[in-house]
């Protein structure tokens, strides 16, 4: 009884500011909630080309000491095998630095991928013209020196560059085939590809075997690995040139089952993907596509070749779908294959507060799935965008410090894993100066703010719903619904 006392008489005693504050908390905590109703929730069949995965289209470029001319046409999605054989020994006399024609025309080429908002894998290779017959790479330190180049150019792209494959040694840049393609090397030329790019930019290796040479571990003991955040090998992935080509994916696996299951995790992150082979292990009723899912889901494979092997190929887009996702029955298995290469995010549903005062909380709930194979391995931050008539306003989520009682769940698109649903949910204040009126509220994923507000040029990604209203091609951001904004609820309500 006597603590009772004490309360009510603290409370009555409080400051006039104080009591000021439980009315403002009382009232935002009753504001209406409403669900977005002029959203298709379900997932299109449609392509939906957002940038670092899906099937890619191989372009072939010799650099040469001189007279290079960049193309003039490049897939939304290349990936880019670039033959420097011009520059080592075997193909003029002596191992020679890249010629500055030859940086110019890479820069070139990657300004146009860039300015087109088109992204690139690429990898580097004394095979000349990719012929896999023959190579002799330049010495060692050579190579280091040609990188050291390179590293500079692929940095300043480094929003169009997907991942860099390690390259450089063997037959086709595939780290066999050559006396080159030995430990130390590989160790050194993978060290120096993390040295010379940003951390937004993996590196990948040919098989589970080259990672171990790397990072200096038992291939027995792959499965135990795990890399975190600040550590070098967190981005270091796999380029599978023999995916599904036999039981080994032509020796991409020594252990698959231990293999795969390493790479259910280190895929999170690092990317993973190839080229498809000719399956010619099929059971009785079993698709291409229905065979290719369940590992697929395992290793979060982000992109494979769009052409090899054309038998592949043909048959899923010739065969009908049957595997575990029933939403897709009756589609081409090409069709699922396609939808499920890397992330693919669907809205399924919103809730959000329909009207705020300046001195209210917006909040927002939002559940989202990533059905695709894999995560966003590139960073990229979420965005919120207020479109008035007249005015636009961004809020950078993933920047924002959880202070009081605002807070931030799920905003980092990153972290939006594969093949799971997503609760996002955010509390926090209006922006300053805000002008009060009717809006329309945007998701837009991109890469920074100070690039938001050129549409496409931050490659956005774009939601997969059935749903052509959704997406805002000028903004490059995803409709979520709409809030109107009034005054300050104390001076509205004395009004």
């Amino acid at each position: 009884m006597i603590n009772v006392l004490m309360c009510l008489l603290a409370f009555m005693m409080a400051p006039a500011n104080n009591s000021k504050y439980f009315l403002e908390k009382r009232s935002y905590e009753v504001r209406t909630m409403t669900e977005s109703r002029d959203i298709n929730y379900k997932e299109t069949f449609e392509e939906i080309n957002n940038s670092d995965c899906g099937f890619y289209y191989a372009e072939f470029y010799r650099l040469l000491p001189e007279g290079n001319v960049s193309p003039e046409f490049l897939e939304n999605f290349s990936q880019l095998r670039l033959d420097i054989s011009a520059f080592c020994s075997k193909y003029n006399g002596s191992d020679i630095p890249i010629s500055e024609d030859a940086l110019r025309c890479l820069d070139e080429m990657l300004t146009f991928i860039e300015s087109n908002g088109q992204s690139a894998v690429i990898r580097f290779s004394y095979d000349s013209f990719y012929d896999g017959m023959d190579v002799k790479e330049p010495s060692i330190d050579m190579i280091l020196t040609h990188q050291e180049q390179l590293g500079p150019i692929l940095a300043k792209h480094k929003n169009a560059i997907t991942c860099v494959e390690t390259g450089l040694l063997g037959l086709w840049g595939e780290l066999h085939g050559t006396d080159m393609c030995k430990k130390e090397n590989l160790v050194a030329v993978v060290d120096k590809w993390l040295e010379v790019l940003p951390k937004s930019i993996c590196v990948s290796v040919r098989t589970p075997l080259h990672y171990c040479w790397w990072k200096g571990i038992k291939r027995e003991n792959i499965s135990w690995d795990f890399s975190y955040y600040d550590e070098d090998s967190y981005r270091v992935g796999i380029y599978n040139d023999g995916y599904f080509g036999s039981a080994s994916d032509l020796g991409t696996y020594s252990d698959r089952k231990e293999e795969v299951k390493w790479l259910f995790y280190q895929a999170r992150h690092a990317l993973f993907g190839g080229e498809l082979m000719t399956i010619n292990s099929l059971e009785e009723g079993q698709t291409y596509s229905s065979l290719i899912e369940n590992e697929a889901f395992m290793t979060h494979t982000s992109y494979l070749n769009g052409l090899y092997s054309q038998v592949a190929i043909e048959n899923l887009k010739t065969e009908i779908y049957n595997g575990n996702n029933k939403y897709y029955w009756g589609q081409t298995g090409y069709v699922f294959l396609r939808n499920h290469l890397g992330y693919r995010f669907v809205l399924k549903d919103v809730i959000m507060t329909e009207e705020v005062s300046l001195d209210d909380k917006i909040l927002i709930r939002a559940v989202i799935d990533n059905v695709g194979f894999a995560n966003l391995v590139k960073p990229k931050k979420l965005y919120i965008i207020f479109e008035g008539e007249r005015y636009k306003y961004y809020i950078p989520v993933t920047e924002h410090k959880i202070i009081d009682d605002e807070y931030i769940i799920n905003g980092d698109p990153v972290k939006w894993d594969s093949d799971t649903r997503v609760y996002v949910r955010v509390s926090m204040n209006l922006p300053n100066g805000i002008i009060p009126g009717n809006y329309k509220v945007y998701f837009k994923i991109a890469y920074s703010k100070t690039d938001v507000d050129n549409g496409n040029s931050d490659y956005p990604v774009r939601f997969a719903n059935d749903d052509e209203n959704i997406w805002n091609e000028d903004l490059g951001a995803n409709y979520i619904g709409r809030m109107r904004i009034i005054k300050s609820r104390t001076e509205f309500d004395e009004k």
